[in-house]
């Protein structure tokens, strides 16, 4: 099952370096209700390590997929013969809410998201309770500080976002083209192509000046720049404590992780050097005595406070440090080492959860959810009109040219040919347009006349009565496209329901992305020409 929120489709603030999990460790959100414990998988399974190397989790089934522990529940995939679904695990490996989702977030401040087939975004307590749903959401994303952003789709389709509370009340309303979760009573929020921050009553208290923005920590910083790759450090007030000359940022508790020229190091807030840009890769420490490091990005060693390699590099990859361990690639193998670079699992397992490699934020690897809700009724009403007595978008068996025209005023006019389209993309709703019509009449709709008093020909235009149409509809909404079928079938039965006086015959299909309808117009006393 594809995610609907994998990496590709996260705002690019969301991706600094790595390493969440050692965040929520520290001081920049996760706390104590994130266990520390290790999901990895053998390709067909994940369990859970503690610090030991012990197997502390083993799911009573098999899970293909896995965040951390999040409130006592860890978000799982699990795959069976019949489908796979997105449930939720208790810390005893038991299924505590039935793996039933197509999508779904972890849980924090009590809440996740989940959204089943064809249905909306809706938030469920750690009972698998419904608390509340969001119709009118297309994106979710996870709770944090009680409050939630969400987007929606304003007059022109595009996405703007807003806030609901935890009760489903709008309490920011969808304004900003992006944004992200509340952190430390700020987010960063952008109307255009600029960043600033809102507080929780929607207020500006930093404005839109940064090209880049991410999330404050606990101690009151945030990674800000005027650009992507020039970044620096901000405090509350939108002041920059670290001049945004640098291509990455990482706070690291008093001191900053920096990257220039693609080597890194370590500042402090004066930008004094703590350790030398001598890295090529370097995994913050988070408040530990060690980390991961590389000097040419291949292999990967420990390093304690003043960047000297305590364990030389021999790991293919290295990840933070939790709870005294680290985990480790070798090859493409996985395993868990501990400080002094000593296996406490072996790399024998194939896989790790992304939750352990997703950016540095209050939120997890898993932090949105798609809706997959379509407004079936609101869409074959648009498609199908409210008309009666055989018209279908104004048109019906008594149209002749003219009237076709005054609907359609770019459709073209001819001298032999029968067929005239009009290749408007007409809106129909925020979701729906109709990108072409072709029509067909009983005869030509224009002649040539010669003017004898002017000398020159002119165009005549005829008014013969219409014969065909076919309209080819399509969705701006992704969800929509893949439903094309189940609108085309909808669109079916609106029209047969309606349309019985035989002056029309309709053919809908469906194709790919689109809902196409043929209306073939039969008046009883029209002979065929």
């Amino acid at each position: 099952m594809k995610r609907a929120y994998s990496k590709q489709t996260l705002p690019a603030v969301w991706l600094p370096v790595m390493c969440l999990t050692v965040l929520l460790l520290s001081s920049c959100g996760g706390g104590s209700s994130v266990s520390e414990l290790i999901p990895l998988s053998d390709g067909n399974k994940y369990v859970y390590f503690n610090s030991k190397g012990e197997i502390a989790v083993e799911p009573e089934m098999d899970v293909t997929e896995t965040s951390l522990f999040r409130d006592g529940l860890a978000m799982v995939e699990i795959t069976t013969e019949y489908g796979s679904g997105y449930g939720f695990l208790n810390m005893k490996g038991e299924v505590a809410i039935e793996a039933k989702y197509m999508h779904a977030t972890t849980f924090n401040d009590g809440l996740a998201w989940v959204v089943e087939n064809g249905g909306a975004p809706k938030a469920i307590n750690r009972k698998g309770e419904e608390v509340f749903s969001l119709p009118e959401a297309e994106t979710v994303l996870m709770f944090t500080e009680g409050l939630a952003a969400f987007s929606k789709k304003d007059g022109d389709g595009n996405p703007r976002f807003g806030y609901v509370d935890k009760k489903g009340k709008v309490v920011i309303e969808p304004l900003y083209a992006m944004a992200l979760p509340f952190s430390n009573g700020l987010a960063a929020v952008s109307t255009g192509d600029k960043y600033g921050y809102i507080n929780r009553k929607g207020e500006m208290v930093i404005p839109e000046q940064f090209g880049y923005a991410a999330f404050f920590t606990d101690g009151g910083l945030a990674v800000a720049g005027m650009s992507e790759d020039k970044q620096g450090v901000i405090d509350k007030k939108g002041t920059f404590v670290l001049n945004p000359k640098y291509k990455s940022v990482t706070i690291d508790g008093n001191e900053f992780l920096v990257e220039e020229n693609d080597k890194m190091g370590v500042v402090d807030k004066n930008g004094k050097t703590v350790i030398p840009m001598d890295f090529k890769m370097l995994i913050p420490f988070f408040g530990g005595k060690y980390s991961m490091a590389s000097m040419d990005g291949k292999k990967y060693g420990i390093i304690d406070r003043k960047g000297k390699f305590t364990v030389n590099p021999q790991f293919d990859l290295g990840l933070c440090f939790i709870d005294g361990v680290a985990v480790v690639f070798s090859g493409k193998q996985v395993g868990i080492v501990d400080t002094e670079g000593k296996y406490v699992v072996n790399p024998r397992y194939e896989m790790m959860s992304m939750d352990l490699t997703t950016a540095y934020a209050p939120v997890s690897g898993y932090p949105s959810a798609e809706s997959d809700w379509v407004d079936m009724d609101a869409i074959v009403s648009a498609i199908v009109g409210n008309e009666s007595g055989g018209a279908f978008r104004g048109v019906s068996a008594s149209s002749t040219y003219s009237a076709v025209k005054a609907i359609h005023p770019k459709i073209s006019s001819g001298y032999y040919g029968s067929t005239y389209t009009s290749g408007d993309d007409v809106p129909l709703s925020g979701d729906v347009y109709i990108t072409s019509v072709a029509f067909t009449f009983d005869g030509p709709t224009a002649k040539r006349e010669y003017d004898y008093f002017e000398r020159k020909y002119t165009t005549v235009e005829l008014d013969p009565a219409v014969k065909t149409a076919a309209y080819e509809i399509r969705f701006r909404s992704n969800r929509a496209q893949n439903k094309s079928d189940e609108i085309g079938g909808a669109v079916s039965s609106a029209i047969n329901s309606r349309y019985t006086d035989g002056s029309a015959a309709f053919d809908v299909s469906s194709t790919g992305s689109s809902v196409k309808i043929k209306v073939n117009y039969q008046p009883k006393n029209r002979q065929e020409p």
